[in-house]
């Protein structure tokens, strides 16, 4: 009897060894997958995110001026022979055009 004792003991204190280890690995496992996605991230940043978003603030900086140039237009004396402004209406009459055409399928 004394035995079954000592090996249920045995098997109880492995058990919880076992248990233990286990714990152990899931929680290693969940640490380096949070090293991982913390990686992916500034991996992300580093090679998407940031040259992209420097497009952008280039993108929007030279439309303020192309939109500053175009509003100079009108004070221009040869604004009605202007090629850039004929094809600035151009381009607003096609559009104008696209609009009225999906608004009727709709």
């Amino acid at each position: 009897m004394v035995s079954t004792v000592v090996g249920v003991m045995t098997v109880k204190a492995t058990r919880k060894k076992a248990d233990a280890e286990a714990e152990s690995a899931v929680a290693d496992t969940e640490q380096k997958n949070m090293s991982l996605a913390r990686d992916y991230v500034d991996e992300f940043n580093e090679n998407i995110r940031d040259p992209l978003m420097r497009e952008v603030r280039g993108l929007r900086r030279e439309i303020k001026s192309l939109r500053n140039a175009i509003n100079k237009i009108k004070d221009c004396p040869h604004a009605n022979d202007c090629p850039v402004n004929s094809e600035l209406r151009k381009q607003q009459d096609r559009e104008g055009e696209q609009e009225r055409g999906n608004q009727s399928k709709v």
